[in-house]
C-alpha cells in the first residue's frame, strides 16, 4: 500500500482550483491509475490470503498454496486472485462500495493493470479511479487485518 499511496496523487483524475479538467493531468492519471489499482490489488489479495492462511493455521489444519486441480474443491487451498471469493471465504462483511470495489481490483490484478487489451470477449474494462478510492481500499484492509 506505501507504493500505491506514492501514486494516488497523480493518479486520480483531479479538477485544477479552476474547476477545469487538463488533457495533460488525464493522461498522467490514465498512466498511472492501473499501476495504482495493481498494486492495491496485490495488498489487498496479500491481506485476504494472509489472513486465510492465519485462519486455517488456527484451526489447526496446513494449508495448500499450490493450484488446486480443476474441479475440485478444497478449503485448505489458498490460491487464485478472485477478490470478492477471498473475501467471502475469510469472512470479510462487505457492502455494495467494497464488493464494486473488490471487482475492479480482481480484474486488474488478473489482467486489466498488466495488459493493454481485454482478455476475451465482453472483457473490456473501463479504468476507474474514484476520488475515494484510497479510502475505501485502506478500509477494506484495515478490517481484513481484524479478521
Amino acid at each position: 500500500m506505501a507504493a500505491a499511496r506514492t501514486l494516488w496523487p497523480k493518479a486520480r483524475v483531479r479538477f485544477r482550483r479552476n474547476g477545469k479538467l487538463y488533457a495533460a493531468d488525464f493522461k498522467e492519471s490514465q498512466q498511472l491509475g492501473p499501476a495504482f489499482l495493481l498494486l492495491c490489488a496485490f495488498a489487498v489479495e496479500n491481506a485476504l490470503k494472509g489472513t486465510r492462511v492465519k485462519q486455517i493455521r488456527r484451526a489447526g489444519s496446513v494449508p495448500k498454496v499450490s493450484k488446486p486441480r480443476r474441479g475440485t474443491y478444497d478449503a485448505m487451498v489458498v490460491w487464485g486472485h478472485d477478490l470478492p471469493a477471498l473475501a467471502h471465504t475469510v469472512g470479510l462483511v462487505t457492502d455494495e462500495v467494497d464488493a464494486e470495489m473488490l471487482h475492479t481490483l480482481k480484474r486488474n490484478i488478473e489482467w486489466a493493470g498488466r495488459y493493454p487489451g481485454p482478455s476475451g470477449v465482453g472483457d473490456w474494462f473501463v479504468p476507474r479511479h474514484g476520488t475515494n478510492d484510497l479510502r475505501v481500499i485502506s478500509s477494506l484492509i484495515r478490517r481484513i487485518r481484524k479478521l
